[in-house]
């Protein structure tokens, strides 16, 4: 699951009007409940506990009711001899209005109403009992995003009514969508939720869900589909319990995916900097600090980005990042793999803090890092990019210096050609000179190749004679790149 409920639209998408996805008109216009879902009101099964104390049945939903043509024949479930692990149930659904209850129960998740699904159930065995469900009819295509908010609470007690530990129940909870035309299922997640005590009004632990409809269970370019939420509580007992569980529900939201044609491109670029910025000893610290920013109009899900690390000259202590959307996915002896989460618009940036030891054995003069690989997925073509070059490298004693090299090629006719190839992909740079009285000429601004380069050929013939220095300063790295030349 997702923990992200959208106010307005995602990027790449346009929000699709539920008409009561929120329960806000205060009744169940366009919501259903109750209702039959392949005999799944009232099923109960019976199977001892794997080692985690669940039912050995990983998926009972999917086996057990639609893996069978007619489902589970089941009647009323009240005390039938049909089902003897099902001694007694209850359901009810019914409406909650926030000026009913006091603010710090949150019973509420948004707006005045939420819905509440109930279920009483006396198990005599391992078992589980789904009642009752909530289901709402929409039409959508595949990659549209379902979102909604859900909060699951259970509590059991013995046989005689004495509160029993929270560890003594479990919610049992499922989210679909269903084709009603064809039959197709989509299951959105299926979740166990331990029990509280009874005796305590809850806080019902609210938690946000986004899923995106499959291809799977709808394969044209529009279906009619149907969300439902069934309410359920697992006994993980073989032991009398009476369990008591239910489910909030509120905020059911589509977004329908905009064309690609109509998807505005994320523009992602990778800036790494460091400390020492020249060359470490044997046994140094090197902090690299990486930031992935989003230049483009649309907005970027995700980039990962993949930092090559020498394996003979380094290797990695530790990272940490400044959004807890991002995270380190892999590492390894020759690199390190990091996500971002979503980057937004023009200003979304995720600053990456990655510290790396030089190893007591690396050869002299080796680089501990080659440039970044950042690779995006946005809701236009995607997209990829290199970062600058670090240029730190193992040397007898650390260097840290505040600027860099530029390489200077004097050429005929008192043309001089000044390059540096430190820079990021793209990266405004801005190119001045000063005089020998100090003086400051700005001269215009460049952009760096795809590889980071930048040559700027000067023109040196109306200058007078003196000694001068060429800079270039880029706008991201924050680089300074200095180099001397005499006329």
């Amino acid at each position: 699951m997702v923990g992200q409920v959208f106010a307005a639209a995602p990027e790449g998408y346009v929000e699709v009007a539920l008409t009561n996805g929120g329960f806000e008109l205060g009744d169940d216009t366009g919501w259903s409940f109750n209702q039959t879902i392949s005999q799944m009101q009232g099923q109960a099964w019976a199977e001892g506990p794997d080692a985690q104390g669940f039912t050995a049945d990983s998926d009972p939903l999917f086996d057990d009711i639609y893996g069978k043509p007619n489902g589970m024949q089941m009647p009323n479930m009240q005390g039938i001899p049909g089902n003897p692990k099902l001694t007694q149930t209850g359901c009810a659904v019914m409406p909650l209005f926030i000026d009913d209850y006091p603010p710090d129960l949150k019973y509420i998740y948004e707006g005045k109403y939420t819905i509440a699904m109930i279920s009483a159930s006396i198990l005599s065995a391992y078992g589980t009992n789904h009642c009752p469900s909530a289901a709402y009819a929409f039409s959508a295509k595949a990659g549209d995003l379902l979102s909604f908010a859900w909060a699951p609470v259970v509590a059991s007690m013995d046989q005689e009514g004495k509160p029993a530990p929270g560890i003594w129940a479990y919610s049992d909870t499922f989210a679909l969508v269903i084709n009603t035309d064809t039959g197709a299922i989509q299951q959105l997640f299926h979740e166990y939720v331990p029990g509280v005590d009874i005796g305590e009004e809850p806080t019902f632990p609210w938690s946000d869900f986004i899923g995106e409809i499959s291809p799977n269970v709808c394969a044209a370019s529009t279906c009619n589909l149907q969300f439902v939420l069934i309410n359920g509580v697992y006994n993980p007992l073989n032991m009398g319990n009476i369990i008591q569980g239910v489910t909030l529900l509120d905020n059911l939201q589509l977004f329908s995916k905009l064309p690609t044609a109509e998807a505005k491109p994320a523009d992602v670029h990778v800036v790494i900097t460091s400390n020492p910025n020249h060359a470490a000893a044997a046994g140094d610290v090197v902090t690299y600090t990486i930031t992935v920013f989003n230049n483009g109009e649309g907005g970027a899900k995700n980039a990962t980005v993949y930092l090559p690390i020498n394996p003979d000259a380094a290797e990695v202590l530790d990272a940490s990042f400044d959004d807890p959307d991002a995270w380190v996915s892999e590492v390894g002896e020759d690199g390190l793999i990091f996500k971002t989460g979503p980057l937004g618009s023009k200003d979304g940036t995720v600053v990456a803090t990655i510290r790396l030891r030089v190893k007591a054995n690396a050869p002299l003069w080796t680089l501990l890092t080659e440039r970044a690989l950042a690779e995006w997925t946005d809701w236009a073509d995607d997209g990829s990019t290199l970062s600058n070059q670090p240029s730190v490298q193992v040397a007898p004693a650390n260097d840290a210096r505040e600027s860099y090299t530029l390489v200077v090629e004097p050429g005929t006719d008192g043309h001089i050609l000044f390059s540096s190839t430190i820079f990021a992909p793209g990266e405004p740079v801005g190119v001045w000179y000063n005089t020998p009285e100090g003086a400051v000429v700005a001269g215009p601004t460049y952009y760096a190749e795809e590889d980071g380069s930048l040559a700027v050929d000067f023109n040196s013939t109306d200058l007078p004679a003196g000694n001068y220095s060429m800079v270039f300063y880029g706008h991201w790295t924050e680089f300074t790149v200095v180099g001397a030349f005499r006329k």
